[in-house]
């Protein structure tokens, strides 16, 4: 018994000080939540919503939020209403005062473009979110936001 204590000891000390177990967390932390990645990198809009959520739920200890960005923005600009509004939140979080100006993470306005293709396809709480982020816009964004807004289709999603 006091061998084997002693041989997984030795083990364990030598991953450590080669730096085997640091390279393996690593690679741990940095894989895309399962099951979903196969099916959003095959266009399932469902499943790029749901590997969204994933790495949002994550963003705070991976601190790369722009996977979820991406694969929220993936599956909004394939019409996907629940992803419209999520991103529309994101947004609406950074331009009231988070990483507003970020590559990511913008600005009111798109909160607004967001948050109007998700109405625009019958999301009440939409239409409640926009409402609100319009008192926090100059009049400058208000206008940009409104001319934007009904080509949501053609959203560029930035690939982190």
């Amino acid at each position: 018994m006091l061998r084997k204590i002693i041989t997984s000891t030795c083990v364990f000390l030598f991953l450590l000080t080669t730096g085997c177990i640091g390279p393996l967390k690593e690679s741990v932390q940095s894989e895309p939540p399962s099951p979903y990645l196969s099916r959003a990198e095959a266009g399932d809009a469902d499943a790029q919503y749901q590997l969204g959520r994933a790495y949002a739920r994550n963003a705070g200890e991976d601190s790369r939020p722009e996977r979820a960005i991406y694969w929220l923005c993936r599956a909004a600009v394939q019409g996907h209403v629940a992803a419209q509004y999520e991103l529309g939140g994101w947004y609406e979080r950074s331009g009231a005062g988070g990483a507003r100006g970020s590559r990511y993470l913008s600005d009111f306005g798109s909160a607004y473009f967001w948050y109007t293709a998700a109405a625009s396809q019958g999301e009440d709480k939409a239409f409640a979110a926009r409402a609100r982020v319009i008192k926090d816009m100059e009049p400058g964004e208000i206008v940009e936001a409104k001319r934007r807004a009904t080509r949501w289709r053609q959203a560029t999603c930035v690939k982190p």
